[in-house]
């Protein structure tokens, strides 16, 4: 029996409407498309790591006749509820997956689950909570390092690889979906340095909803992102610049690190900084 927190994408579609075409999802998980077929063996078994959009399309054979596919991501911070439904509609998405481990809000409680799910139904956009399976707050005690979560184990969980399966599906069904969260910076929040990374692996073109509506692409966050370690100091330099002491002469380095190194090492680093820390419980 499936949760209550694990609706799926049809459960939670506008009265009246029609389900979307099954398109892509099919492909990738062998579901057939008219109503009453059953599922395959694969699409039954136990979670699998979900392919990739890319791969999807590779197996249609439609790759070159179509564009990305585009995902986007929304941080609500202290706005209202018509504020965040506004930049929704601005880009219209019509559908939205919450990955907040938790869907509640004590100071801003029109961001309450079940307030939030009415709100979004009442003006079309489709709602489904995969907190469980997307969340920075880990039950799985193999997400840890010590009190803190580590976003390379987090990764390699069943049920976060099962979230990333969900979300490919959502946008196989022709959906335009978005991410939510709470934090407004998306810089500052596990929907883009965690759960965006490993979508955008997978062939997604991620798009970060900014609080004035205009839109920062991944490759742009990640740009900023390095950036702002190099700044503080956290983050080394690729190699390709040299560095000069006072008197103009070359400065000894260690191993020069490549650009997909620095990349990883500024994820590495930006997901210590922001990842979820249990608290200390006195004995």
């Amino acid at each position: 029996m499936r949760k209550p927190g694990q609706a799926e994408w049809r459960d939670r579609q506008p009265h009246g409407q029609p389900p979307p075409p099954m398109t892509a999802h099919n492909a990738c998980h062998g579901v057939e498309s008219r109503p009453g077929t059953p599922k395959s063996q694969s699409a039954t078994e136990g979670p699998a790591r979900p392919c990739s959009i890319r791969g999807v399309f590779d197996r249609m054979g439609t790759l070159s006749s179509v564009h990305p596919v585009r995902l986007y991501t929304v941080g609500h911070s202290n706005q209202t509820l018509s504020q965040l439904v506004g930049l929704l509609q601005l880009h219209g998405i019509n559908a939205v997956a919450d990955v907040r481990s938790m869907p509640y809000s004590r100071r801003l409680p029109q961001f309450n689950r079940p307030e939030l799910e009415a709100e979004f139904h009442q003006h079309g956009i489709r709602y489904v909570f995969l907190g469980e399976e997307l969340g920075a707050r880990r039950e799985e005690e193999s997400a840890y390092d010590g009190l803190q979560a580590a976003y390379e184990r987090v990764a390699q969980l069943p049920a976060f690889q099962l979230g990333l399966s969900r979300v490919l599906k959502g946008l196989g069904r022709g959906l335009t979906l978005a991410l939510l969260c709470a934090e407004r910076d998306p810089l500052t929040c596990h929907r883009s340095i965690l759960v965006s990374r490993h979508l955008q692996a997978r062939g997604v073109d991620v798009q970060h909803i900014l609080g004035d509506g205009s839109l920062e692409s991944h490759q742009e966050l990640e740009h900023r992102m390095r950036r702002a370690l190099q700044r503080l100091g956290i983050l080394e330099v690729s190699g390709g610049d040299v560095q000069l002491d006072l008197l103009g002469r070359e400065v000894t380095q260690g191993r020069l690190i490549s650009p997909e190194e620095e990349l990883d090492e500024a994820y590495r680093q930006q997901g210590r900084r922001i990842a979820y820390t249990k608290p200390l419980i006195a004995a």
